[in-house]
């Protein structure tokens, strides 16, 4: 906290946010007793009206009492009548020194109360009402000292209600002012996570009814948070010991604008979400909130339904692993060949590189949903056929025509497009020269040894041992689902 304190004289005080500092007035102490600075002033002149009389209507510094003889009228008084001019403070005056000054230029001073003077003459007149000023007239009077202070008293402060300005009527005497310069955070002070991008991601969770970071701890989480003060180039703390400010993160809406309450951390689901710093109420440093930080997405990744024993196209601008110790019945493949009749398969895969089309295979025997992990670049070679294409948006397959043969995927194979079809966004199909593929429908095959034999139903079934993917030998199978047959990948649909 800086403590400042300035002497202020002005009647009306503005004091305004400045390009660095909140002013937040806390007390007004010590107004000055006594008068402006104690020092002696000029306080009046009194001099007669242009017709010899004295004028003394002065109230508001003095009161002038004439006594003594007086030989004609209220105002003139004659050379020879002795007169005393007496000359009283008013309640709020001080008054240390008279001068009196005569036509003849003289003066004299009268420096202690009572202030009296005994007058010879002022402006002296015949009967008849003729100037006889004989140069002992008095024609000037004046009055120094000061003004004293009234009754101390605060003054009523308004404040604005951002807090950003105060203002004040100040009495016509010295005041102090003691004030806390206390640090805007709406004043170039920023909030941000990670990289400071909009969209900064970060992988969560499921642990039982919640959600946790997948690849840190919640306090390196917490860490990725950045309070910047760039006036005092500093960053801030928001927890732990010292702690000068608050974080409160809001889910936002798509104009990426905060809405509804702050969520705490241990109860972030994915979504998208901003932070936002704040001083907190008893912070003697800084006032306010700073700007909301960039846009950051708690995301758990991709989830895709595929049925069971079959498989769905997919496409993304990132690499994706599926888990397979929580999912061991899914699979990622590419089409490394496309022949006349068949599109040769490769794989398993546990992950899948950038803008890869895959797909994605359900082993089991029921309808699963799969998650697809946003994961590091994995460090495999994967050759994939140039005819299959992807698409990050909802687009439309062309029809095929004079040059090129079009496929989409039905779950179980790939169907020649004979009009334009609608394909959803992260999608992926075939487009083949005309002339390479022949037929109407393409067969899913392995490449190697393993090449998989389509069979529809038992009754085509060889005689042998079957066995599960998990190299358990089984009866022969009656549900849906991929088999070893006699070394060999069966489907049976």
């Amino acid at each position: 906290m800086n403590e400042n304190k300035v002497t202020i004289k002005n009647k009306k005080i503005m004091i305004h946010k400045f390009s660095r500092y909140l002013l937040t007035l806390v007390a007004l102490l010590a107004m000055t007793t006594g008068a402006w600075a104690q020092t002696e002033t000029l306080l009046t002149t009194i001099t007669p009206d242009g017709n010899g009389n004295p004028v003394y209507t002065v109230a508001d510094v003095a009161t002038l009492d004439k006594g003594g003889a007086d030989y004609s009228s209220d105002w003139a008084w004659y050379k020879g009548g002795q007169a005393w001019l007496t000359i009283t403070p008013a309640a709020n005056v001080t008054i240390t020194k008279v001068k009196f000054t005569t036509n003849a230029g003289d003066s004299w001073e009268d420096t202690e109360a009572p202030f009296q003077a005994k007058l010879n003459g002022l402006w002296v007149y015949d009967d008849k009402g003729n100037n006889m000023d004989n140069g002992e007239g008095v024609t000037k009077i004046e009055v120094y000292g000061y003004q004293n202070a009234p009754a101390e008293t605060d003054p009523e402060v308004t404040i604005s209600d951002d807090k950003t300005s105060a203002e004040f009527d100040m009495p016509s005497y010295d005041a102090t002012l003691e004030y806390d310069i206390v640090r805007n955070m709406a004043s170039n002070m920023t909030v941000s996570i990670g990289d400071g991008q909009d969209g900064y991601r970060i992988r969560v969770k499921k642990q039982g009814e919640s959600f946790v970071p997948a690849e840190m701890t919640l306090q390196q989480m917490m860490a990725l948070y950045t309070v910047h003060d760039a006036t005092e180039q500093k960053d801030l703390l928001f927890y732990g010991d010292g702690k000068v400010c608050d974080i409160s993160i809001f889910a936002v809406d798509d104009q990426g604008q905060p809405t509804g309450q702050p969520v705490a951390f241990t109860a972030l689901t994915p979504g998208r979400y901003v932070a936002i710093a704040t001083a907190p109420d008893d912070s003697p440093l800084y006032a306010g909130q700073t700007p909301q930080s960039n846009i950051f997405v708690l995301y758990q990744g991709y989830e895709v339904t595929v049925p069971a024993g079959e498989y769905i196209t997919y496409y993304r601008d990132e690499p994706l692993m599926v888990d397979k110790t929580q999912q061991p019945y899914a699979e990622l493949y590419t089409i490394s060949e496309v022949g006349t009749e068949t599109a040769t398969l490769s794989g398993p895969y546990d992950a899948m590189k950038t803008l890869t089309p895959m797909l994605v295979f359900n082993s089991s025997t029921d309808a699963q949903t799969i998650l697809l992990i946003p994961t590091t670049e994995p460090d495999l070679a994967v050759t994939v056929a140039p005819e299959f294409k992807g698409t990050l948006e909802a687009t439309q397959i062309a029809a095929s025509d004079a040059t090129t043969d079009r496929y989409a995927f039905n779950g179980k194979q790939f169907v020649w497009v004979k009009t334009a079809l609608a394909v959803g966004q992260y999608k992926a199909w075939l487009e083949i020269p005309t002339g390479v593929a022949t037929a109407r429908a393409l067969t899913l095959v392995f490449g190697d040894a393993t090449a998989i034999e389509m069979v529809n139903g038992q009754s085509s079934m060889v005689n042998g041992d079957w066995y599960d993917l998990n190299g358990r030998k089984i009866a022969v199978p009656n549900k849906k689902g991929i088999y070893i047959l006699n070394g060999r990948k069966v489907v049976v649909k």
